[in-house]
């Protein structure tokens, strides 16, 4: 984690720890009203696969991703664990620009 900004290196390790200000754990810890992704329609929860895999609103930024990473862009543990995973995920995060 030397690398990375304090920042990147506090976001990567929150993902790794499944501690992430997702709303699904915002909820539990009572932060938010509700688990659900703010950009679904209250349909789904806003759980880190969703966050990093479905959720159609980062659908371009996902894009990107898989055309840095190919089939390994769909691979969470590669994309928390392994060095280009984890760089390629970070640039993932910042497009989404949802931990501002």
């Amino acid at each position: 984690i030397d690398s990375y900004s304090r920042k990147q290196a506090s976001i990567l390790s929150q993902f790794r720890t499944n501690h992430v200000p997702l709303n699904q754990t915002l909820f539990r810890i009572g932060r938010v009203e509700s688990p659900a992704c703010p950009h679904c329609g209250g349909v789904t929860v806003e759980t880190i696969r969703h966050f990093i895999l479905d959720c159609p609103h980062y659908a371009f930024a996902r894009h990107h991703l898989r055309t840095k990473l190919g089939r390994k862009a769909g691979e969470i543990p590669f994309l928390l664990g392994d060095k280009e995973g984890a760089k390629e995920f970070l640039c993932y995060v910042g497009f989404t620009h949802r931990f501002k």
